[in-house]
């Protein structure tokens, strides 16, 4: 049985082995079906900050709908900010 693939946020600034900054959800790509957990209140966070996901994890929170909901939240403030 193989492990699980847990998603976290780090600082781009550290090694990449180095500290990360909070675990937001794990990726088991070989169960059947494959098992996907994002919190999804803390995605939303760390993108709103600028956290920049790597392909892999944009593709996972992409078919959550994280990734949508993120630029539909980003879209609207942005309309509300500009009169």
């Amino acid at each position: 049985m193989t492990r699980a693939t847990a998603l976290w946020s780090l600082d781009a600034r550290t090694r990449r082995d180095g500290r990360f900054l909070e675990i937001l959800g794990y990726y088991h790509p070989t169960r059947q079906p494959e098992v996907v957990h994002i919190d999804k209140e803390r995605a939303l966070y760390w993108l709103s900050v600028g956290a920049q996901p790597t392909e892999r994890v944009m593709r996972l929170l992409a078919k959550l709908g994280i990734w949508q909901e993120f630029h539909r939240l980003k879209k609207q403030q942005k309309q509300t900010v500009t009169p």
